[in-house]
């Protein structure tokens, strides 16, 4: 149903359902796998849920996909990346899927949970997701240009984040995480808090892309 739920409640249902999804053989897990979907996301959608809620979702959901069908990993992690992008204004901007009780604008606060949500699941498939990073920069940038600090911290922790576990698939994304995102970030930020997420960024960048100092002037 569509009963809104407090993050307590949440909480106790996420929790339930990650017990007992290990003991659930595949194929029933296959047959409910979109239910549970999409409960994730309402639940997701639904009075700002705390942190504690978005960790417990994207946990969830990452369990789903690596015991049930990989294949609807994709077009949820998609859904959560035009959510991140989404804009009401240009008609080229458009969501797989409505979003649920009927919610028609996409605030900062939602954008952020929605790229942590997506970063999670990606990261928890390692180097094979490194496909995903495109999207990730995409998402990372239209969150670093909002005047939110919180959303500005929290773009630049799941890049260091994807870096760290998916790796840099290439020196010229590279070179556009550490020029158009870690550096201009780290020199034009007024947030301290901004500006320690792009240094441990950088020695994430630095320690997966040794290259990238040596191709960027830093100085």
């Amino acid at each position: 149903d569509n009963q809104v739920m407090t993050n307590g409640k949440k909480l106790e249902v996420l929790t339930a359902i990650h017990r007992i999804l290990p003991q659930v053989d595949k194929h029933d897990i296959v047959q409910g796998q979109k239910k549970l979907e999409d409960l994730c996301i309402r639940m997701l959608f639904q009075d700002q849920p705390s942190w504690l809620v978005v960790k417990a979702i994207t946990a969830v959901l990452t369990l789903c996909y690596a015991r049930g069908s990989h294949a609807a990993l994709h077009a949820c992690v998609a859904f959560l990346f035009q959510v991140v992008l989404f804009n009401p204004k240009d008609r080229s901007s458009k969501l797989d899927r409505p979003l649920p009780d009927n919610i028609n604008v996409v605030s900062t606060h939602m954008r952020s949970v929605c790229l942590s949500v997506a970063v999670g699941i990606v990261t928890a498939k390692g180097p094979s997701a490194s496909y995903f990073v495109p999207n990730i920069l995409a998402c990372v940038t239209r969150l670093t240009k909002q005047p939110d600090t919180a959303a500005r911290e929290l773009a630049v922790r799941a890049l260091a984040q994807v870096i760290t576990s998916v790796g840099v698939p290439g020196s010229k994304v590279a070179e556009e995480m550490f020029g158009q995102i870690i550096f201009k970030l780290a020199v034009g930020d007024k947030s301290p808090q901004v500006r320690i997420a792009c240094a441990q960024a950088l020695i994430a960048l630095i320690e997966k892309f040794p290259p990238v100092l040596t191709n960027n002037h830093a100085d």
